[in-house]
């Protein structure tokens, strides 16, 4: 058995998590399409591209979906899929229509985001995850890499955590770099958190655009941070291995995310 009984769960989350992106790439992220702008130009004046990039850089951040306290190394795996429902912040939707982008209705603001995950435990302190999805013209890949600093018999684990994210939406560029402390309590059938991180987004414009019979680049680059906070619970549901993590944030740049990581543990 093994590994090998959870294959049809694991295809079924690939089905779902490729067809929520693919949804989050025809209908949310519609404004990051080129043609809608009579001059692109005016896309790279930095009141547009720093507040879009950052915008879209702590939004669709690669997030651990994890508590402070260690996955083991026996064989300390996890897989499973990475489901959330995030605000697009609305600096990016005003940027984008100064520039002469179509009005995105503010029910259209929040966008499903969906993405593979992997997680691993190194040893009894440390452990890594990676996430990844791509669809249609949208990149979403990441990973994170976690350290438990106090780890006592009982009471609280404390864990410093470092994350990288890079995403492509259309001709926008990002990656976001989020340091971040948290803390866990973990019982028989839960593992609480919680956690504050702050991120430091990077990123540019790749904007194509046609003159005569060749295609020029007009690109520009924009940066931005922002603080995040959020807390969690992770269920283990023994002897199955089934787990599913819950977790919500709240972003100072107006990224608010609702999330849920489901998979096996083994």
């Amino acid at each position: 058995m093994g590994i090998f009984r959870f294959i049809p769960y694991l295809q079924y989350a690939l089905v779902l998590s490729v067809g929520l992106t693919s949804h989050l790439t025809q209908a949310d992220f519609s404004g990051f399409d080129p043609s809608q702008f009579s001059n692109p130009a005016q896309l790279l004046s930095p009141s547009i591209i720093n507040p879009v990039i950052t915008g879209m850089g702590i939004a669709i951040d690669h997030r651990a979906f994890e508590p402070a306290t260690s996955l083991g190394t026996n064989p300390g795996i996890d897989i499973g899929v990475e489901l959330e429902l995030v605000r697009i912040p609305d600096p990016v939707f005003t940027a984008l229509e100064l520039a002469g982008g179509s009005p995105v209705p503010t029910s259209s603001r929040t966008a499903p985001v969906a993405r593979l995950r992997l997680d691993k435990g190194l040893s009894d302190n440390t452990s890594f995850g990676l996430s990844f999805i791509g669809y249609a013209g949208t990149l979403l890949y990441g990973f994170h890499i976690k350290y438990i600093l106090i780890k006592p018999e009982e009471g609280l684990t404390w864990a410093l955590r470092g994350s990288m994210g890079w995403a492509k939406v259309g001709f926008v560029y990002s990656r976001t770099i989020t340091p971040a402390l948290l803390v866990s309590r973990q019982m028989d059938f839960a593992d609480p958190y919680i956690g504050l991180g702050y991120q430091f987004v990077t990123g540019s414009f790749d904007i194509p655009v046609v003159v005569g019979t060749e295609t020029v680049h007009l690109t520009g680059d924009g940066s931005g941070s922002a603080l995040t906070a959020f807390l969690g619970t992770r269920f283990r549901i023994a002897p199955m291995g089934f787990q599913i993590t819950l977790e919500g944030g709240y972003s100072t740049g107006g990224a608010n995310y609702l999330g849920s990581k489901l998979g096996f543990s083994f």
